[in-house]
Protein backbone atom coordinates (compact mmCIF):
# COMPACT_ATOMS: atom_id res chain seq x y z
CA UNK A 1 0.00 0.00 0.00
CA UNK A 2 1.28 3.53 -1.11
CA UNK A 3 2.43 5.13 2.32
CA UNK A 4 -0.06 7.92 1.32
CA UNK A 5 -2.69 5.61 2.12
CA UNK A 6 -1.91 4.40 4.96
CA UNK A 7 -4.80 5.01 8.23
CA UNK A 8 -4.52 4.69 11.64
CA UNK A 9 -7.40 1.64 11.19
CA UNK A 10 -7.81 2.08 15.21
CA UNK A 11 -5.74 5.15 16.48
CA UNK A 12 -5.47 4.82 20.17
CA UNK A 13 -6.86 8.22 20.68
CA UNK A 14 -10.21 7.24 18.93
CA UNK A 15 -10.73 3.83 18.62
CA UNK A 16 -11.95 1.46 16.01
CA UNK A 17 -15.76 2.92 15.40
CA UNK A 18 -14.35 6.25 15.57
CA UNK A 19 -13.03 8.80 13.10
CA UNK A 20 -9.52 6.81 11.56
CA UNK A 21 -6.36 10.02 10.87
CA UNK A 22 -4.29 9.51 8.26
CA UNK A 23 -0.57 9.16 9.09
CA UNK A 24 2.30 11.44 7.53
CA UNK A 25 3.34 14.82 6.08
CA UNK A 26 0.67 17.76 5.24
CA UNK A 27 2.09 17.77 1.68
CA UNK A 28 1.13 14.03 1.65
CA UNK A 29 -2.56 14.96 3.20
CA UNK A 30 -2.85 17.05 0.18
CA UNK A 31 -1.70 14.29 -2.48
CA UNK A 32 -4.04 11.99 -0.91
CA UNK A 33 -6.79 14.64 -1.31
CA UNK A 34 -6.12 15.32 -4.60
CA UNK A 35 -5.57 11.53 -5.33
CA UNK A 36 -8.82 10.51 -3.89
CA UNK A 37 -10.21 13.83 -4.89
CA UNK A 38 -11.49 13.87 -1.62
CA UNK A 39 -12.11 16.74 0.89
CA UNK A 40 -9.28 17.01 4.48
CA UNK A 41 -11.10 17.80 7.61
CA UNK A 42 -7.63 19.33 10.17
CA UNK A 43 -8.01 19.24 13.76
CA UNK A 44 -5.67 21.80 14.74
CA UNK A 45 -4.37 21.15 18.32
CA UNK A 46 -2.71 21.76 20.97
CA UNK A 47 -0.92 19.23 23.54
CA UNK A 48 -2.26 21.08 26.72
CA UNK A 49 -5.47 21.73 25.09
CA UNK A 50 -8.22 20.29 27.83
CA UNK A 51 -11.48 20.69 25.46
CA UNK A 52 -9.29 19.13 22.24
CA UNK A 53 -8.94 16.17 24.66
CA UNK A 54 -12.23 15.93 25.16
CA UNK A 55 -13.36 15.95 21.52
CA UNK A 56 -11.04 13.10 21.33
CA UNK A 57 -12.95 10.82 24.01
CA UNK A 58 -16.05 12.04 23.73
CA UNK A 59 -16.55 12.66 19.52
CA UNK A 60 -13.87 11.08 17.52
CA UNK A 61 -14.15 8.35 19.17
CA UNK A 62 -18.28 7.80 18.46
CA UNK A 63 -19.87 5.78 16.01
CA UNK A 64 -21.95 8.65 14.53
CA UNK A 65 -18.67 10.49 13.98
CA UNK A 66 -16.82 8.17 12.54
CA UNK A 67 -19.08 7.03 9.62
CA UNK A 68 -19.65 10.33 8.36
CA UNK A 69 -15.87 11.31 8.68
CA UNK A 70 -14.46 8.75 7.11
CA UNK A 71 -16.47 8.51 4.23
CA UNK A 72 -16.46 12.21 2.98
CA UNK A 73 -12.84 13.56 4.54
CA UNK A 74 -9.39 12.61 4.88
CA UNK A 75 -9.06 13.70 8.44
CA UNK A 76 -5.47 14.49 9.59
CA UNK A 77 -4.66 15.91 13.52
CA UNK A 78 -2.00 18.80 13.57
CA UNK A 79 -0.09 20.11 16.74
CA UNK A 80 -0.33 23.66 15.98
CA UNK A 81 3.28 24.57 18.18
CA UNK A 82 5.21 21.09 16.84
CA UNK A 83 7.00 20.70 13.47
CA UNK A 84 4.70 21.72 10.64
CA UNK A 85 1.91 22.88 13.15
CA UNK A 86 4.12 26.39 13.91
CA UNK A 87 3.65 27.39 10.14
CA UNK A 88 0.38 25.82 9.46
CA UNK A 89 -0.99 27.77 12.54
CA UNK A 90 0.53 31.12 10.72
CA UNK A 91 -0.77 30.39 7.66
CA UNK A 92 -4.24 29.96 8.73
CA UNK A 93 -4.34 31.92 11.46
CA UNK A 94 -5.05 29.17 14.14
CA UNK A 95 -5.20 31.17 17.75
CA UNK A 96 -7.70 28.80 19.31
CA UNK A 97 -8.38 25.21 20.45
CA UNK A 98 -8.85 23.09 19.25
CA UNK A 99 -10.06 24.65 15.63
CA UNK A 100 -11.20 22.43 12.80
CA UNK A 101 -10.03 23.09 8.90
CA UNK A 102 -11.83 21.82 5.91
CA UNK A 103 -10.42 21.90 2.87
CA UNK A 104 -11.31 20.99 -0.69
CA UNK A 105 -9.81 17.90 -2.81
CA UNK A 106 -7.40 20.91 -4.65
CA UNK A 107 -6.21 21.86 -1.23
CA UNK A 108 -7.95 25.28 -0.80
CA UNK A 109 -9.37 26.64 2.65
CA UNK A 110 -13.32 26.96 2.62
CA UNK A 111 -14.72 26.17 5.96
CA UNK A 112 -13.37 26.56 9.66
CA UNK A 113 -15.10 26.42 12.97
CA UNK A 114 -13.95 26.24 16.65
CA UNK A 115 -14.41 24.85 19.89
CA UNK A 116 -15.50 21.40 21.67
CA UNK A 117 -19.20 20.84 20.70
CA UNK A 118 -21.67 17.53 20.81
CA UNK A 119 -21.47 15.08 18.41
CA UNK A 120 -24.23 16.44 16.37
CA UNK A 121 -23.35 20.01 15.58
CA UNK A 122 -19.35 18.37 14.93
CA UNK A 123 -21.48 16.73 11.99
CA UNK A 124 -23.26 19.59 10.82
CA UNK A 125 -19.96 21.40 10.62
CA UNK A 126 -18.43 18.61 8.32
CA UNK A 127 -21.86 18.95 6.36
CA UNK A 128 -21.39 23.02 5.64
CA UNK A 129 -18.02 22.05 4.83
CA UNK A 130 -18.99 20.07 1.82
CA UNK A 131 -22.41 22.45 0.98
CA UNK A 132 -20.89 25.39 -1.40
CA UNK A 133 -24.11 28.41 0.17
CA UNK A 134 -22.66 26.92 3.68
CA UNK A 135 -19.10 27.12 3.14
CA UNK A 136 -16.95 29.61 5.77
CA UNK A 137 -15.18 31.09 2.76
CA UNK A 138 -17.87 31.37 0.32
CA UNK A 139 -19.87 33.01 2.41
CA UNK A 140 -17.38 36.18 3.38
CA UNK A 141 -16.69 36.63 -0.49
CA UNK A 142 -20.55 36.96 -1.09
CA UNK A 143 -20.68 39.39 2.09
CA UNK A 144 -17.26 41.04 1.04
CA UNK A 145 -19.29 41.63 -2.10
CA UNK A 146 -22.60 43.02 -1.06
CA UNK A 147 -25.00 40.36 -0.07
CA UNK A 148 -27.40 41.45 3.04
CA UNK A 149 -30.48 39.14 2.39
CA UNK A 150 -32.00 38.56 5.51
CA UNK A 151 -31.57 34.77 5.43
CA UNK A 152 -27.72 35.31 4.47
CA UNK A 153 -26.75 37.39 6.85
CA UNK A 154 -28.57 35.22 9.64
CA UNK A 155 -26.71 32.17 8.80
CA UNK A 156 -23.25 34.38 7.77
CA UNK A 157 -23.85 35.74 11.78
CA UNK A 158 -23.43 32.08 13.20
CA UNK A 159 -21.06 30.96 10.75
CA UNK A 160 -18.70 33.83 12.03
CA UNK A 161 -19.14 33.09 15.60
CA UNK A 162 -19.00 29.77 15.11
CA UNK A 163 -15.20 30.05 13.33
CA UNK A 164 -14.26 32.37 15.79
CA UNK A 165 -14.18 35.48 13.90
CA UNK A 166 -13.77 39.45 15.02
CA UNK A 167 -16.53 39.34 17.89
CA UNK A 168 -17.38 43.29 16.03
CA UNK A 169 -17.44 41.46 12.65
CA UNK A 170 -19.86 38.86 14.32
CA UNK A 171 -21.96 41.77 16.07
CA UNK A 172 -21.89 43.85 13.12
CA UNK A 173 -23.32 41.42 10.94
CA UNK A 174 -26.05 40.29 13.79
CA UNK A 175 -27.20 43.68 13.55
CA UNK A 176 -27.50 44.32 10.23
CA UNK A 177 -29.84 41.26 9.97
CA UNK A 178 -31.96 42.52 12.78
CA UNK A 179 -32.16 45.75 11.04
CA UNK A 180 -34.15 43.91 8.42
CA UNK A 181 -36.95 42.83 10.97
CA UNK A 182 -39.07 44.92 13.12
CA UNK A 183 -38.32 45.48 16.66
CA UNK A 184 -41.43 43.98 17.80
CA UNK A 185 -40.76 41.13 16.15
CA UNK A 186 -37.43 40.41 17.88
CA UNK A 187 -38.61 38.44 20.43
CA UNK A 188 -39.48 35.27 18.39
CA UNK A 189 -37.79 31.99 18.65
CA UNK A 190 -35.34 33.16 16.03
CA UNK A 191 -34.51 36.41 16.58
CA UNK A 192 -34.20 36.05 20.18
CA UNK A 193 -31.47 32.70 19.49
CA UNK A 194 -29.58 34.83 17.27
CA UNK A 195 -29.63 38.55 20.21
CA UNK A 196 -29.05 35.66 23.03
CA UNK A 197 -26.16 34.12 21.17
CA UNK A 198 -24.33 36.95 19.19
CA UNK A 199 -25.27 39.92 19.98
CA UNK A 200 -22.39 41.30 22.82
CA UNK A 201 -22.37 45.20 21.74
CA UNK A 202 -24.10 46.99 24.93
CA UNK A 203 -24.59 50.29 23.11
CA UNK A 204 -26.34 48.27 19.38
CA UNK A 205 -29.62 48.87 19.20
CA UNK A 206 -30.91 45.09 19.21
CA UNK A 207 -29.15 45.23 23.15
CA UNK A 208 -30.46 48.43 23.99
CA UNK A 209 -33.96 47.70 23.00
CA UNK A 210 -33.49 43.76 24.52
CA UNK A 211 -32.59 46.33 27.88
CA UNK A 212 -35.52 48.45 27.54
CA UNK A 213 -38.09 45.69 27.14
CA UNK A 214 -36.83 42.68 28.73
CA UNK A 215 -39.84 42.31 30.60
CA UNK A 216 -41.66 40.88 26.92
CA UNK A 217 -38.30 38.49 26.59
CA UNK A 218 -38.72 37.43 30.44
CA UNK A 219 -43.07 36.45 29.63
CA UNK A 220 -41.77 34.29 27.35
CA UNK A 221 -38.38 33.21 27.90
CA UNK A 222 -38.06 33.35 31.69
CA UNK A 223 -36.88 36.04 34.28
CA UNK A 224 -33.63 33.85 34.57
CA UNK A 225 -33.03 33.40 30.62
CA UNK A 226 -33.24 36.55 29.57
CA UNK A 227 -31.23 38.25 33.15
CA UNK A 228 -28.74 35.96 32.64
CA UNK A 229 -27.92 37.31 29.04
CA UNK A 230 -28.27 40.99 29.36
CA UNK A 231 -26.17 40.71 32.43
CA UNK A 232 -23.65 38.90 31.59
CA UNK A 233 -23.13 40.52 28.01
CA UNK A 234 -22.48 43.75 30.05
CA UNK A 235 -20.11 41.95 32.53
CA UNK A 236 -18.10 41.26 29.23
CA UNK A 237 -18.01 44.22 27.54
CA UNK A 238 -17.10 45.87 30.49
CA UNK A 239 -14.30 43.72 30.94
CA UNK A 240 -13.43 44.26 27.47
CA UNK A 241 -13.32 47.58 27.32
CA UNK A 242 -11.28 47.75 30.82
CA UNK A 243 -14.30 49.92 32.79
CA UNK A 244 -13.17 47.57 35.66
CA UNK A 245 -15.75 49.65 38.39
CA UNK A 246 -18.72 48.97 36.45
CA UNK A 247 -17.66 45.14 35.82
CA UNK A 248 -17.22 45.11 39.65
CA UNK A 249 -20.94 46.62 40.03
CA UNK A 250 -22.30 44.04 37.57
CA UNK A 251 -20.44 40.76 38.66
CA UNK A 252 -20.70 41.26 42.50
CA UNK A 253 -24.52 40.55 41.75
CA UNK A 254 -24.53 38.46 38.64
CA UNK A 255 -21.95 36.18 40.45
CA UNK A 256 -24.29 35.62 43.60
CA UNK A 257 -27.25 35.17 41.47
CA UNK A 258 -26.31 33.01 38.77
CA UNK A 259 -22.88 31.50 38.79
CA UNK A 260 -22.56 30.06 42.35
CA UNK A 261 -22.92 25.95 40.32
CA UNK A 262 -20.14 27.31 37.96
CA UNK A 263 -16.83 26.61 39.64
CA UNK A 264 -15.20 28.42 36.60
CA UNK A 265 -16.99 31.44 36.03
CA UNK A 266 -16.82 31.91 40.09
CA UNK A 267 -13.28 31.69 38.93
CA UNK A 268 -12.66 34.15 36.30
CA UNK A 269 -14.51 36.55 37.96
CA UNK A 270 -12.60 36.04 41.49
CA UNK A 271 -9.42 36.29 39.02
CA UNK A 272 -10.55 39.31 37.52
CA UNK A 273 -11.28 40.99 40.94
CA UNK A 274 -7.90 40.18 42.90
CA UNK A 275 -6.37 41.86 39.40
CA UNK A 276 -8.49 44.75 38.92
CA UNK A 277 -10.61 46.01 42.03
CA UNK A 278 -9.24 47.55 44.75
CA UNK A 279 -12.07 47.65 47.12
CA UNK A 280 -11.95 45.59 50.16
CA UNK A 281 -15.63 44.67 50.57
CA UNK A 282 -15.67 43.87 46.60
CA UNK A 283 -12.06 41.57 47.30
CA UNK A 284 -14.03 40.24 49.89
CA UNK A 285 -16.81 38.99 47.80
CA UNK A 286 -14.32 37.49 45.40
CA UNK A 287 -12.85 35.49 48.62
CA UNK A 288 -16.01 33.93 48.51
CA UNK A 289 -16.30 33.11 44.97
CA UNK A 290 -12.87 31.42 44.95
CA UNK A 291 -13.83 29.57 47.85
CA UNK A 292 -17.23 28.16 46.50
CA UNK A 293 -15.18 27.42 43.26
CA UNK A 294 -12.96 25.07 45.75
CA UNK A 295 -15.95 23.53 47.18
CA UNK A 296 -17.29 22.67 43.40
CA UNK A 297 -14.46 21.38 42.30
CA UNK A 298 -10.79 22.17 43.42
CA UNK A 299 -7.88 22.76 40.90
CA UNK A 300 -4.35 24.47 40.82
CA UNK A 301 -6.73 27.60 39.01
CA UNK A 302 -8.73 28.32 41.89
CA UNK A 303 -6.56 27.63 44.75
CA UNK A 304 -3.71 30.03 43.53
CA UNK A 305 -6.52 32.37 42.82
CA UNK A 306 -7.46 32.30 46.29
CA UNK A 307 -4.33 32.89 47.49
CA UNK A 308 -3.75 35.74 45.34
CA UNK A 309 -6.89 36.91 47.49
CA UNK A 310 -5.89 36.14 50.81
CA UNK A 311 -2.35 37.95 50.02
CA UNK A 312 -4.02 41.35 48.48
CA UNK A 313 -5.99 41.41 51.78
CA UNK A 314 -3.13 40.85 53.64
CA UNK A 315 -4.14 37.51 55.04
CA UNK A 316 -0.41 36.16 54.50
CA UNK A 317 -0.66 33.10 56.61
CA UNK A 318 -3.73 31.60 54.95
CA UNK A 319 -2.20 32.94 51.70
CA UNK A 320 1.05 30.59 52.59
CA UNK A 321 -1.29 27.78 53.13
CA UNK A 322 -3.42 27.58 49.67
CA UNK A 323 -0.28 29.20 47.58
CA UNK A 324 1.59 26.08 48.77
CA UNK A 325 -1.51 23.26 48.13
CA UNK A 326 -1.80 25.07 44.43
CA UNK A 327 1.93 24.25 43.69
CA UNK A 328 0.93 20.38 44.64
CA UNK A 329 -1.77 20.96 42.38
CA UNK A 330 0.11 21.92 39.70
CA UNK A 331 3.06 19.32 39.79
CA UNK A 332 0.01 17.05 39.49
CA UNK A 333 -1.40 17.81 36.87
CA UNK A 334 1.63 19.53 34.71
CA UNK A 335 0.76 22.62 34.99
CA UNK A 336 3.34 25.75 35.11
CA UNK A 337 3.32 27.46 38.56
CA UNK A 338 5.98 29.74 38.15
CA UNK A 339 3.71 33.18 39.23
CA UNK A 340 2.31 30.96 42.32
CA UNK A 341 6.26 30.42 43.38
CA UNK A 342 7.24 33.89 42.65
CA UNK A 343 4.22 34.84 45.12
CA UNK A 344 4.68 32.40 47.79
CA UNK A 345 8.35 33.75 47.82
CA UNK A 346 7.19 37.07 48.39
CA UNK A 347 4.87 36.35 51.00
CA UNK A 348 7.60 34.06 52.87
CA UNK A 349 10.11 36.77 52.74
CA UNK A 350 7.08 39.11 54.41
CA UNK A 351 6.66 37.10 57.12
CA UNK A 352 10.55 36.83 57.69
Amino acid sequence: MSPLLIYSQEDQTTGAAGMQFFEGSWSDVLAAAKEQNKYIFVDAFADWCVPCKWMVKNVFSTEEAGKYYNENFISYKLDMEKGEGIDFAKKYDVSVYPSYLYFNPSGELVHRSVGSKPVEMFIEDGKNALSPDKQFTAMQKKYESGERSAGFLYDYAFALSNANADPKLVNEVATAYLGTQKEEDYVNEKNWKLINELVTDINSAPFKYLDANRNKFEAKYGEKEVAVKIDYTKIQYYMFTEKWDEYAKVTSVFADKFAMDNWGMLNEFAWNFYEHVKDKTMLKKAVKWAKKSMQLEKNYYNTDTYAALLYKLGKNEQALKYAKEAIVLAKKSGINYSETEAMLKKIEAEEE
